[in-house]
């Protein structure tokens, strides 16, 4: 998901995977399984880091 504000100003969000991709869902309340590493990057409008 990009997101850019009215002056140029953006930031990215990318889902990249499950933090535990192995536990079973079959219980409710296994919220854990849903968990998820996020990367995440900001650019100013100017291109400045």
């Amino acid at each position: 998901m990009r997101l850019t504000s009215t002056d140029g100003t953006e930031i990215e969000l990318r889902p990249l995977g499950y933090q535990y991709p192995g536990i079973r869902t079959d219980e409710p309340g296994d919220w854990d399984a849903n968990w998820l590493f996020i990367r995440g990057e900001a650019r100013p409008r100017d291109e400045r880091s």
